[in-house]
């Protein structure tokens, strides 16, 4: 989408080559499968939905990856996203805060696939510290 032109989402988008994406995305390259789909003018049809899953479970809303023309709330993501670096990039709390993100001032869908947002699982905006009993003291 035309929204990965943003430059914060974009250095973690495009890359040179489908070998320097698949070791960014997949480190090591395990379970990264190359779809080379050219560069149509026209999308290809959406697959149909899969069928809401109440056990199903997402770390948050993202981009859709087989239509690319909304945000989805399902747990078709690649694992890699999970990381640290990615996540809070690519993982949002609401469908309308996904789609500021991948598809600003642009349509997009918003693909309800029933998953439930694992609170757990979901990224956070800012740091996290862990509580001492007691302050640190200084050196």
């Amino acid at each position: 989408p035309e929204e990965w032109n943003i430059p914060a989402v974009g250095s973690n988008m495009f890359k040179g080559t489908a070998q320097e994406c698949c070791d960014f995305f997949f480190p090591g390259g395990q379970g990264c499968t190359v779809y080379d789909r050219g560069c149509a003018d026209t999308p290809s049809e959406p697959a149909d939905p899969p069928s809401s899953n109440a056990d199903c479970v997402s770390p948050g809303w993202h981009a859709e990856l087989e239509s690319e023309d909304g945000c989805t709330n399902d747990d078709n993501y690649p694992e890699q996203w999970l990381q640290s670096r990615m996540k809070g990039n690519m993982f949002h709390s609401t469908p309308e805060d996904c789609c500021s993100i991948f598809f600003r001032d642009k349509d997009c869908e918003v693909y309800d696939r029933g998953c439930q947002i694992d609170p757990n699982m979901a990224a956070t905006t800012k740091p996290t510290m862990a509580v001492t009993a007691k302050p640190t003291q200084p050196p």
